[in-house]
């Protein structure tokens, strides 16, 4: 042994979230989930995820953005249901 701490256990509250992670992570698909980690998690802006000035690409990737959310809006029951506007 290294005589460092053993890691502590996983609570119970911990698992369940990682669990509701896999399952979000399977309904939206790699794709879509990569797109809100980067925004909501590390803080990223678009154009930073979309490592482009183009607005093709920019647009591309913020309708992503919004997929996604609408998607975990609909998983949670926040949505209405309603479609969401194009700006096109």
């Amino acid at each position: 042994m290294d005589g460092g701490k053993a890691p502590e256990a996983l609570t119970d509250r911990q698992i369940k979230a990682r669990k509701r992670l896999i399952k979000i992570e399977r309904d939206l698909g790699r794709r879509l989930m990569s797109v809100l980690e980067d925004v909501l998690i590390e803080g990223r802006t678009i154009e930073q995820v979309s490592q482009s000035k183009a607005q093709s690409v920019l647009k591309l990737h913020g309708g992503l953005f919004r997929v996604a959310l609408n998607e975990l809006a609909t998983i949670y029951c926040f949505s209405n249901g309603e479609p969401v506007e194009s700006e096109s």
